[in-house]
């Protein structure tokens, strides 16, 4: 039976039991008044801590993260209004996955990596390796075996994750490329990298992040470079053409990186939204970011920092917000004074980016130092100021 009109959810008839409870004696009539007053007190209570909730979940004010989640089960990034990021509080932002750890040794072999850990004291977890980029398609595609160096003989097997720096435009022996941007837009070239994606799954590399033609805003150093609207529109359909080859194949769980350099988001001459495949096609937004002197003067690594290095990452910060993806600093580190235009012997530059890339609020899934023999190699007497910062920060 349903309750009557009036009655309180359960039959009953609040008002007139308290008529009948008010024409008793005055001891009781204060027992009542205070219950009440009690009960008023907790009904407010409640109300204003719902406010207070609802109010913390209004855009550009402190509240709970909201943090969409990608196919493999990680964050994509924390829900954010009007470019400010939604954070909770200090508990919340505190237990946001921890920043993962990479580097590239030196070269493409587990010998080095491990080096590398040894002699930083860190405990890296990702393993930055290159595929051949001028031993035509045979060389990338594991044909033949012809991966079972980096793999089989190499990676596969150990604890590590790799980031794999995939060529999109291989070259031959002489330098010349043996592809298109164009052809590979149409999907020519989707049975290479089916074969690619197979080699990987059987070698037990299923979850490698894949840098498909990494700083491709470089045209004078990569034959992917895409620096005009038409070869842009190329690159973003065959980024996509390659997603979807390699998404078929059974028991893959690649995470696809779409990586230019970090500078490519404050260019006033380059629109790199252009080559931007869409965030169906994208796991994770890589920049590579290096010490570099610009155009600021006076060039100090402060003024360098402040005026060139932190708005160029505060602006892949927003453009990989805009798109709910995960940053991963896929290259970084210092650059030789005199050589490359470089700072040297740089721990500001370190201890800035090691600072930044740990903020939650910047979203970093992983960083990489690119630990190349000789220009940037933390090992040695070059960088004794710097290696000594990102020991006493990563180790």
């Amino acid at each position: 039976m349903l309750p009557r009109m009036g009655s309180d959810g359960f039959g009953y008839e609040p008002r007139r039991a308290l008529k009948r409870a008010t024409s008793q004696s005055p001891l009781s009539r204060t027992r009542i008044f205070v219950v009440c007053l009690l009960a008023l007190t907790a009904v407010f209570a409640v109300l204003a801590g719902l406010s207070w909730s609802l109010g913390d979940l209004r855009p550009g004010t402190p509240g709970l993260a909201l943090n969409r989640i990608d196919g493999y089960g990680r964050p994509i990034g924390p829900a954010s209004s009007g470019g400010r990021t939604l954070v909770a509080d200090e508990g919340l932002a505190a237990s946001q996955p921890t920043l993962q750890e990479g580097a590239f040794g030196g070269d493409d072999s587990v010998a080095t990596f491990k080096a590398f850990a040894e002699a930083t004291q860190t405990s890296p977890s990702i393993a930055t390796v290159y595929l051949p980029a001028d031993a035509r398609w045979v060389g990338m595609d594991g044909a033949n075996g012809s991966l079972a160096w980096l793999l089989q003989n190499g990676w596969s097997g150990t604890p590590y994750t790799l980031a794999i720096g995939v060529p999109m435009v291989p070259k031959n022996k002489l330098g010349h490329p043996v592809a298109t941007l164009a052809k590979g837009a149409s999907g020519a070239y989707d049975a290479y990298f089916r074969r690619l994606g197979k080699t990987l799954v059987a070698a037990g590399e299923s979850t490698a992040y894949l840098r498909l033609g990494w700083e491709f805003d470089n045209a004078q150093l990569f034959p992917w470079g895409a620096t005009t609207p038409t070869a842009e529109s190329d690159f973003a359909q065959y980024f996509q053409q390659i997603v979807t080859t390699m998404r078929s194949v059974k028991g893959e769980q690649f995470k696809f990186v779409w990586n230019p350099d970090v500078e490519a988001f404050t260019s006033t001459s380059y629109d790199v939204g252009l080559a931007f495949p869409g965030s169906s096609y994208v796991d994770d937004i890589g920049i590579d970011v290096y010490d570099s002197q610009t155009w600021v003067n006076p060039s100090t690594p402060s003024t360098s920092w402040s005026e060139a290095t932190l708005p160029d990452l505060t602006a892949a910060a927003s453009f990989a917000d805009q798109y709910g993806e995960p940053l991963v600093v896929a290259e970084w580190g210092v650059e030789p004074a005199g050589t490359n235009v470089g700072f040297g012997d740089d721990p500001l530059f370190m201890a800035n980016m090691i600072t930044w890339m740990k903020n939650p609020a910047n979203n970093v899934a992983y960083e990489s130092y690119f630990n190349g023999t000789g220009s940037h190699s933390l090992m040695g007497s070059t960088f004794q100021a710097s290696f000594q910062t990102f020991t006493q920060s990563f180790g």
